[in-house]
């Protein structure tokens, strides 16, 4: 049907907006919506049957702070439009007070919910689409993360549960046709839900390709000072919220059992991440224990400007949770250049294929086992850098996006 005719996609900015607004500060939620956001602007420029907006109706108050979010990503209000990133933030803000303006390739860049204009597609990352998006829409898309929530409850707050069922029953409800970031997402999203198989599509979220830059080793040298990681210091890395799900306890406990290994060979375990919920057994077993006590290191969150310095500077990579829908952050150690140990439960083993080590995460034997295969064998943990680096860039935004646009193209017909 598209041979010559224009298709108009909405992509809904919300979550951006009210991440900003509320002080969250990027998370994964936002960062993959500003990923995917640039890699559908990009693949819109190669085909000028695509018209491509941008949208914020349930949060238009964050018009402002999504400005200065980005304007701060591109170096300022002086812009190189040389940069690929910097020419899609100049659009957006050259743009940003002229909804549905024509002058561009890219149609309206940023539109609001007073200026809702008929689309064919609206699609969102993860919110609802809003009733007034919906009603100007031709079909509705939604990106299905994970339903955990639901499905495992225990291992979320209870007004999270709450908070969320509510989102899922809007979604549900509303939505013509899914994106799930894996296969194990869609098939929990089909068999919960009860939601037949050729309404759900499995496009796999990316890494950003900043996890692909070498970094200056002095520069990496000093943000690992500031997170309390000497220079030279040997470590097995672990990055998470911490809350039940996550399965820190599991890591401490390997590590623990590890110590004429690692701790007596001066390899400590750094944890990033913020404290969650439920982090009491957490906080005990850090006073009960010595070896922790002196040998790990709890940074908090780390920016994502400092990541790839924490992730490279790292002998293994350690990531053990119970449940993921995707599981970015094994796929992110692996494009950094450093060997992985991860559950081989849920969406995991379809993310790192046969190039981590799989463990039971209910195991703290397994882990260690795991943990000390690597650690004493530099044959071992070097072949697996490689396949870890070839895995990795198996996934990208932009194949995700180019997915996402068929999809499209052949529901639209």
């Amino acid at each position: 049907m598209y041979a010559g005719a224009l298709m108009k996609i909405n992509y809904d900015f919300s979550n951006m907006g009210r991440t900003l607004i509320t002080g969250g500060g990027v998370n994964g939620i936002t960062r993959v919506i500003d990923e995917l956001s640039l890699a559908m602007w990009r693949e819109s420029l190669q085909d000028s049957c695509i018209d491509l907006v941008f949208s914020s109706d349930f949060y238009p108050q964050a018009r402002r702070t999504i400005e200065k979010y980005y304007l701060f990503k591109g170096g300022g209000v002086e812009l190189n439009r040389d940069s690929a990133l910097n020419e899609f933030i100049y659009y957006l803000f050259v743009n940003f007070k002229m909804p549905f303006h024509k002058g561009k390739k890219l149609g309206s860049i940023l539109s609001y919910s007073d200026s809702v204009s008929p689309v064919d597609i609206s699609l969102s990352p993860f919110l609802p689409v809003s009733k007034k998006r919906r009603d100007t829409s031709k079909l509705v898309f939604n990106v299905i993360h994970d339903i955990i929530s639901e499905t495992s409850p225990k291992y979320f707050t209870e007004d999270h549960v709450l908070s969320m069922r509510d989102v899922y029953r809007d979604i549900i409800r509303n939505t013509d046709y899914f994106f799930a970031v894996s296969s194990y997402t869609k098939f929990q999203l089909c068999e919960y839900f009860n939601i037949h198989e050729s309404r759900v599509f499995v496009t796999p979220l990316a890494i950003s390709s900043s996890f692909y830059d070498v970094g200056d080793s002095m520069h990496y040298n000093d943000i690992r000072r500031k997170y309390g990681i000497g220079i030279g210091q040997k470590y097995i890395l672990c990055i998470a919220t911490i809350e039940p799900r996550k399965n820190i306890d599991t890591l401490l406990k390997s590590y623990i059992s590890l110590e004429s290994e690692l701790a007596r060979n001066g390899i400590k375990l750094v944890v990033c991440g913020s404290y969650g919920w439920e982090y009491s057994s957490t906080l005990e077993l850090l006073r009960s224990s010595k070896i922790l006590q002196e040998n790990a290191i709890f940074t908090g969150y780390v920016l994502d400007e400092d990541i790839v310095a924490i992730y490279s500077g790292a002998m293994v990579f350690c990531y053990v949770p119970f449940e993921e829908g995707f599981g970015l952050p094994p796929l992110e150690a692996m494009a950094a250049g450093t060997a992985v140990i991860c559950s081989k439960t849920s969406s995991l083993p379809e993310v790192v294929g046969d190039a981590a080590v799989l463990v039971d995460p209910l195991s703290v034997d397994d882990v260690s086992s795991a943990i000390l295969s690597l650690v004493n064998d530099d044959d071992y943990r070097s072949s697996l850098v490689l396949r870890g680096l070839v895995q990795s860039r198996k996934f990208s935004w932009q194949a995700t996006a180019r997915e996402m646009f068929d999809v499209f193209r052949n529901k639209i017909e």
